[in-house]
């Protein structure tokens, strides 16, 4: 293959095409125009100024030409991209004066041209549509009736017969992603096309609009002079209704538009927030006509994941397993997002490139369910377990537990996978180390401190306070404003921890919701918008029982203040209700820290200033006794590390801006520290 021509990326390109406008298979005419924009100067040279327009009325007239195994052959045999491109013009029979029109068309006007305010436009015919402006055609696509309803003929009889009625209404075709919704289109797309007069189909979306997308819909349907049908896809991502600022001008649009002279609205939802529609736009919840699709048969799903499937393997010249095929066909969780077959799908999708990356013959199960190598459980668990102990001092017992629960997760092994990964309950002192771990596992398991959700649930005291968790129902105060709600967050961010900090302090109602999410892992909100729970870790944290617990003195043996996990457990036991226990995964005890521990925190917390204050300019050197004195300075057992970030900024970093250098040592002078300049 010559160089500078990806085969793949050309082909994977002009499959993309093929979505937006239609056919079957990456043609000749879909390679032309992904290469004229790739390519621009040689395509130009090639096919001549004017060609990229002429090609675009190929498109919109869905001129494919060519198959799929001609342009892998075109692309193969070429010697550079000139040659690749003449090859192709010439497989396209491409005119000699490629700049005033498409092989075959008769329309000589540019449609990317900017349109002629002097020279009217003539009336279209009344019977016929003739297309999207210049400016409309760039944001919607022409609903192929490609024949291959597969399955879908009963909805689509329906979806076209609300869309004939008299009265002025907007139809929605409401499903699970993957559950065929696209397809569900081509087919009421095939219905309107075979009436006595036809009625074409052109659809708008989050792959044709990229930004104002009200005001998109409103200059298509501007240009809209005949019976016309305007379907808005994945309007739940078009509108942004998993958010928190949705885009009502869209939704008043559509509204607006039900009484438009030629245009019938059809709006594709997904089933996840058609309750939260309502809640944004009762109005136009209130002329909602919904046609709900059902899961096909599962015969039918298969032939379809099969066909499909071989296709993708083809791509990179694999062959599929039957074994893989059989494991992609599994029913779908709620983690999942996507039901069947567009699950299947996705799922094999994802399993020929990892085949192929792999330089493997066969698209297997390994590859399906990405478990091609790596270490054993054991060996994760001390990776986890070292890499949180270089972070937490001190409580290597509570780090071993929480470390094998995760890699039990991690490695798929738990009976309850749509459970949460992990519910902890953190209880022990102040100041041992219970939140600093929460933090350090937000990082260790998801990437960063920024993926933790803190919930003070002393905040939660109340019964009203529920309404904070998952909404109150749509019509009371505070259900459009879903920000601060536990699901809202969990929806954006479903790989996250959540720490819910002085658990006790929580009203039983709270406590009475959680339950669902610890034991089901997901919880529906007062949109109807379900949050999942499963890919996330819980932790709570609480003081309970720790003064009961607290040992005293006896003999010579015991230390002040230790605390006695025995008693301490028991205490927990009594106070924490028997259901909400039975849900947690470990309840893990944290130690009293000893003054080793407080040194070793000591010194990673000046590790980390000393590297602040070295940015910023500073040079500081600090002798070895400056973190034993920080540690010990104001100790109390019953605080932990608490005294440390106030000793820190009391008579380290007041000392520092004190100094009339940037350039200091610091030493432990009688007692006390004393900064001198230089190093």
């Amino acid at each position: 293959m010559a160089a500078g021509i990806d085969e793949v990326l050309v082909l994977d390109l002009a499959r993309s095409e093929v979505k937006r406008w239609g056919g079957t298979h990456p043609s000749l005419t879909h390679a032309a125009w992904v290469l004229s924009s790739r390519w621009e100067r040689e395509f130009e040279s090639v096919f001549g100024p004017g060609a990229r327009t002429a090609l675009r009325n190929m498109l919109q007239e869905r001129d494919f030409r060519g198959t799929q195994d001609e342009l892998s052959r075109i692309l193969r045999s070429a010697a550079d991209r000139e040659s690749a491109l003449l090859a192709l013009r010439r497989a396209l029979k491409w005119p000699d004066r490629a700049d005033t029109a498409a092989p075959g068309s008769t329309d000589s006007k540019p449609v990317d041209a900017a349109p002629d305010d002097s020279k009217p436009d003539a009336p279209a015919a009344p019977d016929k549509w003739p297309g999207p402006t210049a400016g409309a055609a760039r944001v919607v696509r022409r609903v192929a009736a490609d024949g291959a309803t597969r399955g879908r003929t009963r909805e689509a009889l329906e979806l076209a017969a609300q869309l004939l009625r008299a009265e002025p209404v907007v139809t929605a075709l409401v499903g699970d992603k993957g559950v065929g919704r696209t397809t569900t289109l081509a087919a009421v797309a095939e219905v309107l096309a075979g009436l006595d007069q036809p009625i074409p189909v052109w659809s708008l979306g989050p792959d044709t609009i990229i930004a104002n997308p009200a005001a998109s819909l409103r200059m298509v349907l501007k240009d809209v002079t005949s019976p016309t049908v305007i379907a808005v896809d994945d309007l739940d991502v078009l509108a942004s209704l998993s958010t928190d600022h949705p885009e009502r001008d869209l939704l008043d649009a559509l509204e607006e538009a039900r009484f438009h002279d030629h245009a019938r609205l059809l709006v594709v939802l997904n089933r996840r927030y058609s309750a939260r529609l309502s809640v944004v736009s009762q109005k136009l919840a209130d002329t909602l006509q919904t046609v709900p699709i059902r899961q096909l048969p599962p015969e039918q799903i298969a032939g379809i994941v099969t066909r499909t499937g071989r296709q993708l393997a083809a791509r990179f010249d694999l062959e599929l397993s039957g074994e893989a095929l059989e494991a992609a066909l599994t029913p779908a969780v709620e983690a999942d997002g996507v039901v069947q077959p567009g699950l299947g799908i996705s799922r094999l999708d994802l399993a020929c490139a990892r085949a192929y990356v792999e330089k493997a013959k066969t698209v297997g199960v390994a590859h399906l369910a990405a478990q091609t190598g790596g270490q054993s459980v054991a060996g994760e668990s001390r990776d986890l377990a070292q890499t949180l102990r270089e972070r937490v001092k001190g409580q290597d017992q509570a780090i071993a537990q929480v470390a094998r629960r995760l890699t039990l997760t991690g490695a798929q092994l738990d009976l309850r996978p749509e459970r949460p990964n992990g519910v902890f309950l953190f209880i022990g002192p102040t100041g041992v180390g219970k939140t600093q771990l929460a933090k350090e596992l937000a990082a260790a398991e998801y990437g960063g401190y920024d993926r933790m959700i803190r919930l003070d649930m002393s905040e939660y005291a109340h019964d009203w306070a529920i309404s904070r968790i998952a909404g109150p129902a749509p019509g009371y105060v505070g259900s459009t404003e879903p920000e601060s709600w536990l699901t809202t967050k969990v929806v954006a961010m479903p790989r996250s921890l959540i720490l819910l900090d002085e658990v006790e302090k929580a009203h039983p109602r709270v406590w009475n919701l959680f339950l669902q999410v610890f034991d089901a892992g997901r919880l529906t909100d007062g949109r109807g918008v379900t949050a999942d729970f499963a890919e996330t870790v819980i932790v709570m944290t609480s003081n309970l029982g720790v003064e009961e617990a607290k040992s005293r003195a006896i003999g010579f043996g015991e230390s002040v203040g230790q605390v006695d996990d025995t008693r301490l457990l028991a205490a927990v036991k009594e106070r924490l209700a028997p259901e909400l226990l039975n849900r947690v995964d470990h309840i893990v005890v944290f130690r009293t820290l000893d003054i080793e521990a407080i040194e070793e925190i000591a010194r990673s917390e000046l590790a980390a200033l000393m590297a602040r204050l070295s940015s910023a300019g500073w040079v500081v050197a600090l002798a070895p006794e400056v973190a034993p004195w920080l540690a010990r300075t104001g100790h109390d057992p019953a605080y932990g590390a608490r005294h440390l970030q106030r000793n820190i900024e009391q008579e380290l970093l007041v000392l520092l801006a004190a100094a009339p250098t940037r350039s200091l040592r610091v030493d432990v002078v009688d007692g006390r520290l004393v900064a001198t300049p230089g190093v």
